[in-house]
């Protein structure tokens, strides 16, 4: 069975959906059968991976009942992926009358489960349907946060959000696996002060801190633009360096069920 990563945050500028990208990018890299879930109206993994959206089944096929997880999935340079789709955005309304609008993702993965070894799910920047989805179809969740001047109060929404879920759900095991520190610039008082604050508001809240931060690193973007994996465009850069300790990081993580 595959384990389901939900990458998770209440805001935008969080470098989720980058984040997303480049976990599944390591992932493939280490031979890993890997699917990418797209489930944000913004379609940026979509973009990356150069998946159709146009006369194809998506995201919102899939959520609203017209198809089978199994039945998205696009096969792409890239890797696999379930294509987001800007009618996502009208969906919403209409799912949010449904009685298990909340469990319409974690059923439909169930099609394609056996199929990998991880499932990676990109969402929306708000804790709308399609993030609470995400939530309660992962086994465990990555809280991206980028140093800014409200980073750690957007944090401490999403944790909560999180346990709230977990708390009101059927699933108790849903796990945050950590928050990871994106874009981290040591130059900068603003980055240096929200790496050195963040395991104290982790142990105030009970949630894990990666020890691996992700270094601002100009190949990422690059490497999106180009649409190709930040390993095969520069393999000695930061970005592969980071997210290759990363994985293994979050690796470990996983299989001895450190609390996070």
């Amino acid at each position: 069975m595959a384990v389901k990563i939900g990458i998770v945050a209440n805001k935008g500028g969080t470098n989720k959906s980058s984040v997303a990208l480049c976990l599944a990018d390591a992932m493939i890299h280490c031979n890993y059968k890997v699917l990418l879930v797209d489930a944000d109206q913004q379609c940026n993994a979509t973009s990356v991976y150069d998946a159709e959206i146009d006369g194809v089944n998506t995201m919102a096929d899939v959520l609203a009942g017209e198809c089978s997880a199994k039945d998205a999935v696009q096969h792409t340079e890239m890797g696999d992926i379930i294509a987001g789709d800007f009618e996502l955005a009208g969906l919403e309304t209409r799912l949010n009358n449904e009685i298990n609008r909340y469990e319409l993702l974690s059923d439909a993965l169930k099609d394609v489960d056996k199929d990998y070894d991880f499932i990676i799910i990109d969402t929306p920047p708000a804790l709308g349907v399609y993030t609470l989805n995400a939530i309660i179809a992962s086994d465990g969740v990555i809280v991206p946060i980028k140093a800014d001047k409200f980073a750690v109060d957007g944090l401490r929404r999403t944790i909560e959000t999180i346990k709230s879920v977990k708390d009101k759900s059927h699933k108790k095991n849903i796990r945050i696996y950590g928050v990871l520190l994106s874009s981290y610039d040591v130059r900068t008082n603003l980055g240096k002060s929200t790496w050195e604050s963040l395991p104290k508001v982790g142990k105030q809240m009970g949630f894990h801190v990666f020890s691996t931060p992700i270094r601002v690193c100009q190949q990422i973007p690059d490497a999106q633009a180009a649409q190709m994996s930040i390993f095969e465009m520069d393999p000695t850069s930061n970005a592969s360096k980071d997210y290759a300790q990363f994985l293994r990081e979050l690796l470990g993580v996983i299989k001895h069920g450190k609390k996070g």
